[in-house]
């Protein structure tokens, strides 16, 4: 195969439907490809992966959610526009099946699934553990799964896109759950910060946080660009992609037409 017959020459995209992140993604979440959301807590990570969820759906993509920490907020997100019908759901596994989880959906689906969240992964051996001081294993686990799921990407149009917590390290520096060699296996690298000096309010009340989203990765790195989150609604200006109708043509003494 040359180079400019590659089925990855032009990867297709999801968009968050945040025209000013969309800008900054280059049209989007890339399919094929592994994404990462990053942050502290409250700062939009869900909100923004479900609003690539609402538009994967729109345009006709399966999708999937693993809850590992327990927290989806069902009537929130079904509120921004979610088809809760229409998203595999897994929570409950220790970190070994999430992974597979994974790599098996990614096998047999064309869709967009989210890991929420990495920090919150436990694996078998730590679960039947007695509570004491602990070697965390996850953090191991992490780069060679990714390097699974970037071999089976290849061939899947498929896209992950991971949400991690963020921490400060002894030395000041910010850091994720997975270490360094998370960074390599990240097509593209969402940092999302609340903007404590620009609160959003309403009267005296304060109803949400300016976001700054920074790209860590991709050609667009170091690029920044603000988004508005308001409490219990969601990003300010989302906007769904347009409703795309798949029709299955007939087949020979098949099942008639189906609209999808």
């Amino acid at each position: 195969m040359k180079a400019d017959k590659s089925p990855l020459m032009d990867l297709g995209r999801v968009p968050t439907g945040l025209a000013a992140l969309d800008e900054l993604l280059g049209g989007g979440i890339m399919m094929h490809r592994i994404s990462q959301f990053s942050g502290r807590f409250s700062c939009g990570k869900s909100t923004l992966a479900v609003c690539t969820l609402i538009n994967a759906q729109r345009m006709g993509y399966d999708t999937c959610w693993l809850d590992v920490e327990g927290r989806f907020a069902y009537k929130y997100f079904e509120k921004m526009g979610l088809d809760l019908s229409k998203l595999d759901m897994e929570f409950g596994l220790s970190a070994e099946k999430y992974f597979d989880f994974i790599q098996e959906w990614c096998e047999k689906h064309e869709g967009v699934i989210v890991l929420d969240s990495v920090g919150a992964l436990l694996t078998r051996n730590e679960s039947e553990k007695e509570n004491g001081p602990t070697i965390p294993e996850v953090p191991k686990m992490i780069p060679n799964f990714l390097k699974r799921m970037t071999n089976v990407l290849t061939t899947r149009n498929c896209a992950v896109i991971i949400l991690n917590h963020e921490k400060v390290d002894f030395d000041g520096a910010i850091k994720v759950i997975g270490g360094r060699a998370v960074e390599h296996f990240m097509t593209q690298w969402i940092r999302l910060r609340r903007m404590t000096m620009k609160p959003i309010k309403k009267g005296a009340n304060q109803i949400g946080d300016t976001i700054e989203a920074s790209m860590k990765k991709d050609e667009n790195q170091y690029k920044k660009t603000e988004i508005e989150l308001i409490a219990g609604e969601g990003f300010r200006g989302f906007t769904q992609t347009e409703l795309k109708v798949t029709i299955t043509p007939k087949k020979k003494g098949g099942r008639p037409a189906k609209v999808i």
